[in-house]
């Protein structure tokens, strides 16, 4: 069983590949989708749904993980995320591909013990996890594969 764990946003977009291998899952490739700032909306959206639409068609994932959106004190973020996890929920209803959403304390806790846990101790422990070299260039796609670790783990699945 292949997913993709998302970690969605307007400009940057990270995923990551996880593949059920036997008793184990193992995190196959990773990225970050970008749309620049100055395009319009609806050509940003687009762009995020084609490259969405292309991971689906090499990759063939019967689970998309998606961080579900839980409290922004920025009205203006929460509202570009939903847009960009409105994009990636469309493509799963096409592909018919089952969704599942974590909380952003269920992946600090499950990864690094500690539901409040800061950005640096999610990335330490996402880079003990998978030996990232180099580290991703983008928070984003690090907190992808933290997605995708988290469903892995809750899923009592060995990494």
């Amino acid at each position: 069983m292949k997913l993709i764990a998302f970690d969605s946003g307007l400009e940057r977009t990270g995923w990551a590949v996880f593949e059920k291998g036997e008793n184990k899952y193992a995190l196959t490739m990773y990225d970050c989708i970008i749309t620049p700032r100055n395009t319009p909306i609806q050509r940003r959206i687009n762009t995020l749904s084609r490259e969405v639409r292309e991971l689906v068609k090499r990759y063939r994932p019967e689970v998309f993980v998606l961080e579900q959106l839980f409290f922004f004190a920025n009205k203006k973020t929460v509202i570009q995320v939903a847009q960009a996890q409105g994009a990636v929920l469309d493509i799963a209803g096409e592909h018919n591909i089952h969704v599942e959403f974590l909380t952003p304390s269920q992946i600090k806790m499950s990864l690094t013990g500690y539901g409040v846990s800061d950005k640096k101790a999610v990335q330490k422990m996402v880079q003990m996890f998978v030996h990232l070299d180099p580290i991703p260039k983008h928070d984003d796609t690090i907190d992808a594969i933290a997605c995708g670790l988290t469903y892995c783990t809750m899923s009592r699945l060995t990494l």
